[in-house]
């Protein structure tokens, strides 16, 4: 049986996947087996799962935490660029003003 962990606005379990609102894929679905009978299930077997599953979901986000950071500093590095870009471009703009007002 597929469970999602519910941890995220919109989970699927028939479709294995969960998603954000937006429709981006946030995380896969984790397959956890269901017990066959009550005499063969272990608690401890089933929260070292939920445990493993758990810290899986962490690393993926810290991953992903990563890459939002990663495009942040080059966002701002762009913003940074395009803003000296302007700049530049206004004071060739002055000096041409200028140029011309003197001629």
């Amino acid at each position: 049986m597929l469970h999602c962990i519910r941890l995220l606005p919109a989970c699927s379990s028939e479709s294995g996947t969960c998603v954000e609102a937006s429709g981006a894929y946030l995380t896969e679905a984790w397959n956890v087996a269901e017990p066959q009978s009550e005499e063969g299930s272990s608690p401890v077997i089933r929260g070292e799962a939920e445990t493993s599953a758990l810290q899986e979901l962490q690393q993926l986000a810290e991953a992903d935490l990563r890459d939002m950071e990663k495009r942040v500093t080059e966002t701002e590095t762009t913003i940074r660029n395009l803003k000296n870009k302007i700049l530049l471009n206004s004071q060739t703009i002055d000096r041409l003003v200028a140029y011309r007002l003197l001629a």
